[in-house]
């Protein structure tokens, strides 16, 4: 490696992680997996300007590469997905990857207009907290399916433009302050719960702006005011005194609307997570119902508006995509690790040969007694250096650049996860085995969609044994 090249400021002993996480299993997985050049120069991405494509990682493979570049360096992320479905596995991966950063998801709304009912108001509530975070550069991680990042609700310009600021010694009447409220598009309550709500006792009003963490009472003394405090949300009692607060509204003014990623601002990070799948679950929307066009951002409108900070494409092979234009591609050497479906012997010979290639290997184990039957195995058979840990991933995988594998219960003892579910797509009935499927059959893959199922092939890639499903990829519309 040259010495010119700038590795070290997220070499994995920069990792930034607070105390209580630094001796987990999963910082020390993320700072084996930064010894791997490619994954140190792709987590630099997520924190400079530009467009970039990270490619050959999926599953829990992505999640770590994105993990490794928030301890680096945490700043308001946004990962996009195709479905909802996609969402649990993002999340659970994270919450085992950075137990102690937050992660939300972005509420979908109906995309005709939102629901007059006690639900569609509890989600605008909770998006709206979303969207007034990242505007005001929280660090934390948002995950937003294709549904709720493209409605048209918002507009980050006039969120911005159109604001209230009120200082102490301002003359201005109760009256007038109550209208502003109500036109920004607060509501009146007996008690502010929530953002976005305000509630008036005699010349005090308590209200929570859009763009603050926390509650606010505006004390009148005729029509001037005459005190700003802030407060506390649980208790309502003052926490302390302020000369001026800015109040941005809740509703959007004016017939504008940009994508929620743009609330990011350039010292964010948006994350296209498969943008291939992701145009296509866009186009579909559209393609039931056609009058959506007009309530909808395009595939290219949500790609453009998340350039202003770092753009990440996560794709398992390069792809030519619609509106996509990237700097700089970089591939991930990754291989998924073999189900061995229970099979004791095939498993521990598995183990044996990595063993033989200086393979570090990590064990996951959510069940404490699996995890000390699997130790009393591993004894019986003399296999030493081998590290057994509570935790869980989707999936394991192997990275052969820095002969780190790291396995889960899922590898070992065979269940299956929503990525490897297929369906027939004459009969519609889920596969539960591969001898309900046979060489020519059609099938309808969560992710990759329609194929022709060509049989089961085992592979080598560096020293990694796997088999994998030979599935013809029929078409796909999001492909030039």
């Amino acid at each position: 490696m040259r010495a010119s090249q700038p590795l070290k400021k997220i070499s994995p002993t920069n990792i930034i992680v607070p105390k209580t996480y630094e001796a987990t299993i999963m910082h020390k997985i993320l700072a084996e997996a930064l010894r791997d050049e490619m994954i140190r120069e792709a987590t630099k991405k997520f924190s400079q300007r530009g467009e970039f494509v990270i490619y050959g990682v999926t599953g829990s493979q992505k999640v770590l590469t994105l993990a490794a570049a928030y301890a680096t360096n945490p700043r308001p992320t946004i990962i996009l997905v195709s479905g909802r479905e996609k969402i649990p596995e993002w999340r659970d991966d994270l919450a085992e990857f950075l137990p102690d950063v937050e992660v939300v998801e972005l509420p979908e709304l109906d995309l005709i207009d939102v629901q007059a009912s006690t639900i569609g108001v509890e989600r605008s509530a909770k998006r709206l907290e979303v969207l007034a975070r990242l505007l005001r550069g929280e660090n934390f991680i948002v995950l937003a399916s294709a549904t709720a990042a493209v409605k048209k609700d918002f507009s980050r310009k006039d969120f911005l433009k159109f604001q209230l600021r009120v200082e102490v010694g301002q003359r201005l009447s109760l009256e007038k302050f109550l209208a502003r409220l109500d036109e920004f598009g607060y509501e009146r309550s007996d008690e502010i719960d929530a953002i976005g709500k305000f509630s008036v006792h005699g010349g005090i009003v308590d209200f929570f702006p859009i763009n603050e963490p926390q509650p606010y009472r505006v004390d009148f003394f005729g029509d001037e005011i005459d005190s700003i405090r802030a407060i506390d949300f649980e208790t309502l009692r003052s926490t302390k005194k302020l000369q001026a607060v800015t109040i941005l509204p809740v509703k959007r003014f004016g017939n504008t609307s940009e994508p929620f990623t743009t609330c990011a601002g350039d010292g964010g990070t948006i994350v296209f997570d498969e943008p291939a799948r992701i145009f296509e679950a866009i186009a579909a929307l559209t393609q039931e119902d056609p009058d959506l066009k007009k309530k909808i951002f395009t595939f290219a409108e949500l790609v453009q508006a998340s350039r202003a900070g770092s753009l990440i494409h996560f794709e398992l092979m390069l792809k030519n995509v619609r509106a996509l234009e990237p700097q700089e591609t970089i591939g991930i050497t990754a291989a998924n690790v073999t189900s061995f479906q229970g099979q004791t012997n095939f498993f521990m010979d598995e183990i044996v040969h990595m063993l033989s290639l200086d393979y570090k290997i990590f064990f996951l184990f959510t069940s404490k007694a699996k995890m000390a039957g699997m130790e009393r195995l591993l004894d019986e058979r003399g296999l030493r250096g081998i590290t057994l840990q509570p935790g869980s991933l989707s999936d394991g995988f192997t990275l052969p650049n820095i002969k780190l594998t790291v396995l889960t219960e899922r590898n070992i003892f065979g269940k299956q996860t929503r990525r490897q579910q297929l369906k027939p797509a004459e009969a519609g009935e889920q596969i539960r085995t591969f001898n309900d499927i046979h060489p020519g059959d059609y099938v309808v893959h969560v992710e990759n969609g329609i194929g022709k199922y060509l049989g089961v092939e085992t592979l080598e890639f560096n020293g990694v044994r796997s088999d994998f499903l030979h599935i013809q990829k029929m078409f796909s519309q999001a492909f030039k």
